[in-house]
């Protein structure tokens, strides 16, 4: 017996296995298998309550920072006319999940198809860190059971989001490696100077001061330069317009 108390190790369990107590109007209830789709649909992020009244289409991302990041680009991107109206005026919902043991719980629940709209996934690699194959394995299963999906999962090249960004103070500017821990490395910056930083907010307090133009997405394939996080954003983008 299993007392999962994570989406994670929820999503490890087959549906008739699982039996969800909850205490209703004061007395402990058994829920029924289409009570317990209903409260996993809920603790996993996909309360109907919280969807978007003109949704079209949504992106799931980790986490509420997350939503910030790409909506910043996002602005950005139709700042620079690279875009005609941002993603909330087109209808994308974007819907924070937790990590990929919350998107491995969203697969084995089925969620996706309960979305009934074109979904996206943006999610941190992890790359550098001891969760990188657990993560790129969760992946790996939500492509194989989605194969018509491929160009819509995408995981970061770098560890995680704030490894896009840079600090900029005055007329410097830093630039993070790919796979280093940036919000640790923020956190002890400020605390050598005997200022606050909270870890959680690091990538919307160093999104303060950039532009597009700042956005470290840049790379080469086939001698071509190309923008990871822009390509991806106009991918969506495009595929919205395309909608009937």
């Amino acid at each position: 017996i299993l007392i999962p108390r994570t989406p994670h190790l929820m999503g490890l369990l087959p549906l008739e296995g699982i039996k969800i107590i909850k205490k209703v109007a004061g007395q402990q209830q058994l829920l029924s298998e289409s009570q317990i789709l209903a409260e996993v649909s809920r603790s996993l992020g996909l309360a109907a309550d919280q969807r978007a009244v003109k949704s079209r289409c949504v992106l799931l991302v980790e986490g509420q920072e997350d939503v910030r990041f790409v909506t910043k680009i996002n602005q950005w991107m139709y700042e620079e006319k690279l875009v005609e109206a941002t993603f909330a005026e087109k209808g994308l919902f974007i819907l924070p999940v937790g990590g990929c043991g919350s998107l491995l719980a969203w697969l084995n629940f089925d969620l996706f198809s309960k979305l009934n709209e074109p979904w996206f996934i943006l999610i941190d690699s992890d790359k550098g860190t001891d969760e990188a194959k657990q993560s790129q394995r969760h992946l790996h299963r939500i492509r194989a059971k989605y194969p018509g999906m491929q160009a819509h999962i995408h995981a970061t090249f770098k560890r995680e989001i704030e490894n896009y960004l840079v600090f900029k103070e005055g007329k410097k500017t830093h630039a993070f490696a790919p796979y280093e821990d940036v919000k640790q490395h923020m956190y002890d910056l400020m605390q050598q100077r005997h200022q606050s930083w909270s870890k959680d907010k690091t990538a919307s307090k160093l999104m303060e001061q950039m532009d597009l133009a700042d956005l470290q997405d840049y790379y080469e394939k086939d001698g071509q330069k190309h923008r990871e996080l822009v390509e991806y954003f106009l991918q969506i983008d495009h595929f919205i317009d395309g909608l009937a």
